[in-house]
């Protein structure tokens, strides 16, 4: 995996400070995830939630924007706003996924076999499908501890 794909990582955090999911930078004072990596960690649109940059130590703290998420049914997906800037990680970019059939892609997670050390997944773009008329991206090498 490379350095900037690591450097970009976050994990969300539940109240205890266990790992509920994964998301990324995309800025040096916003980060991306689930919005069901958002339940899992008890945040609510508008609340505080702890956030880690991949291999750090000290916890950040991130606001779920109203106005920058769908619900887990729909889209699921959350931006957040970071309450300091970040001046060690990485902003990984945000795009379109229009073209990209045949591609490979890397992925990471934190599932609960190995939530702080996390798991790594590849696999290439097979084409588009949808779940409730939602366009989705599926593979054959993810296996359920991505899921």
């Amino acid at each position: 995996m490379t350095e900037i794909l690591v450097r970009g990582l976050i994990q969300v955090l539940r109240p205890d400070g266990s790992v509920a999911g994964t998301g990324f930078l995309t800025s040096t004072d916003w980060a991306v995830t689930c919005t069901h990596v958002l339940a899992e960690a008890g945040a609510a649109v508008g609340s505080e939630v702890s956030i880690k940059l991949f291999g750090a130590s000290a916890p950040l703290k991130a606001v779920l924007d109203p106005k920058y998420w769908r619900p887990a049914d729909a889209e699921d997906v959350a931006f957040l706003r970071l309450t300091a800037p970040v001046s060690d990680g990485a902003a990984l970019p945000l795009g379109s996924s229009n073209g990209t059939n045949g591609h490979e892609f890397d992925t990471f997670g934190f599932p609960s076999v190995n939530a702080d050390g996390g798991v790594r997944g590849d696999g290439h773009v097979l084409g588009k499908t949808y779940i409730n008329k939602i366009p989705d991206r599926k593979s054959t090498r993810l296996n359920s501890s991505h899921l």
